[in-house]
Protein backbone atom coordinates (compact mmCIF):
# COMPACT_ATOMS: atom_id res chain seq x y z
CA UNK A 1 0.00 0.00 0.00
CA UNK A 2 1.42 3.32 -1.01
CA UNK A 3 1.84 5.94 1.62
CA UNK A 4 0.00 9.21 1.15
CA UNK A 5 1.78 12.38 2.15
CA UNK A 6 -0.15 15.40 3.30
CA UNK A 7 1.27 18.73 2.21
CA UNK A 8 2.16 21.16 4.98
CA UNK A 9 -0.03 24.23 5.06
CA UNK A 10 1.25 27.48 6.50
CA UNK A 11 -0.29 30.91 6.64
CA UNK A 12 1.91 33.88 5.93
CA UNK A 13 0.78 37.40 6.81
CA UNK A 14 0.95 40.01 4.09
CA UNK A 15 0.75 43.71 4.86
CA UNK A 16 -0.22 46.13 2.17
CA UNK A 17 1.00 49.69 2.57
CA UNK A 18 -1.61 52.40 2.33
CA UNK A 19 -4.41 50.03 3.27
CA UNK A 20 -5.47 49.38 6.83
CA UNK A 21 -6.71 45.87 6.08
CA UNK A 22 -4.41 42.96 6.80
CA UNK A 23 -4.53 40.08 4.40
CA UNK A 24 -3.05 36.63 4.65
CA UNK A 25 -2.69 33.91 2.10
CA UNK A 26 -1.97 30.21 2.28
CA UNK A 27 1.17 28.58 0.96
CA UNK A 28 1.17 24.85 0.36
CA UNK A 29 4.58 23.24 0.60
CA UNK A 30 4.84 20.05 -1.40
CA UNK A 31 6.62 17.24 0.38
CA UNK A 32 8.71 14.70 -1.43
CA UNK A 33 6.79 11.60 -2.27
CA UNK A 34 7.97 8.16 -3.32
CA UNK A 35 7.25 8.91 -6.96
CA UNK A 36 9.57 11.92 -6.90
CA UNK A 37 12.36 9.90 -5.28
CA UNK A 38 11.98 7.10 -7.84
CA UNK A 39 12.09 9.61 -10.72
CA UNK A 40 15.23 11.22 -9.27
CA UNK A 41 16.93 7.82 -8.93
CA UNK A 42 16.06 6.95 -12.55
CA UNK A 43 17.45 10.31 -13.70
CA UNK A 44 20.71 9.73 -11.79
CA UNK A 45 21.05 6.25 -13.29
CA UNK A 46 20.48 7.68 -16.77
CA UNK A 47 23.12 10.38 -16.17
CA UNK A 48 25.61 7.76 -14.99
CA UNK A 49 24.90 5.62 -18.07
CA UNK A 50 25.38 8.62 -20.37
CA UNK A 51 28.71 9.45 -18.70
CA UNK A 52 29.82 5.84 -18.99
CA UNK A 53 28.93 5.80 -22.70
CA UNK A 54 30.77 9.08 -23.25
CA UNK A 55 33.95 7.80 -21.58
CA UNK A 56 33.74 4.55 -23.55
CA UNK A 57 33.36 6.48 -26.80
CA UNK A 58 36.32 8.72 -25.98
CA UNK A 59 38.45 5.67 -25.18
CA UNK A 60 37.41 3.99 -28.44
CA UNK A 61 38.33 7.09 -30.45
CA UNK A 62 41.72 7.27 -28.73
CA UNK A 63 42.40 3.59 -29.46
CA UNK A 64 41.44 4.01 -33.12
CA UNK A 65 43.73 7.00 -33.55
CA UNK A 66 46.61 5.12 -31.92
CA UNK A 67 45.97 2.14 -34.18
CA UNK A 68 46.11 4.36 -37.27
CA UNK A 69 49.44 5.79 -36.13
CA UNK A 70 50.82 2.29 -35.57
CA UNK A 71 49.58 1.00 -38.94
CA UNK A 72 50.64 4.06 -40.94
CA UNK A 73 53.44 3.56 -43.46
CA UNK A 74 56.79 4.98 -42.62
CA UNK A 75 57.60 7.88 -44.89
CA UNK A 76 60.68 7.43 -47.03
CA UNK A 77 63.58 9.80 -46.44
CA UNK A 78 63.86 12.88 -48.65
CA UNK A 79 65.70 12.48 -51.91
CA UNK A 80 65.87 8.67 -51.86
CA UNK A 81 64.79 6.48 -54.75
CA UNK A 82 61.85 5.19 -52.66
CA UNK A 83 60.62 8.76 -52.16
CA UNK A 84 60.99 9.52 -55.85
CA UNK A 85 58.97 6.39 -56.75
CA UNK A 86 56.24 7.05 -54.19
CA UNK A 87 55.86 10.72 -55.13
CA UNK A 88 56.55 10.36 -58.87
CA UNK A 89 53.65 12.62 -59.96
CA UNK A 90 54.91 15.37 -57.66
CA UNK A 91 58.53 14.96 -58.70
CA UNK A 92 57.62 15.13 -62.40
CA UNK A 93 55.54 18.30 -62.08
CA UNK A 94 57.72 19.96 -59.41
CA UNK A 95 61.30 18.64 -59.57
CA UNK A 96 62.41 21.10 -56.92
CA UNK A 97 59.97 19.76 -54.29
CA UNK A 98 61.58 18.91 -50.95
CA UNK A 99 60.59 15.25 -51.06
CA UNK A 100 62.34 14.83 -54.43
CA UNK A 101 65.73 16.27 -53.48
CA UNK A 102 68.11 16.24 -50.54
Amino acid sequence: MASVTIPAITKLPVTITGNSKRRSFTVIKASTSEKTIILENKKQEQNMKMRRDLVFTAAAVAMCSLAKVAIADEEPKKGTEAAKKKYAPVCVTMPTARICRN
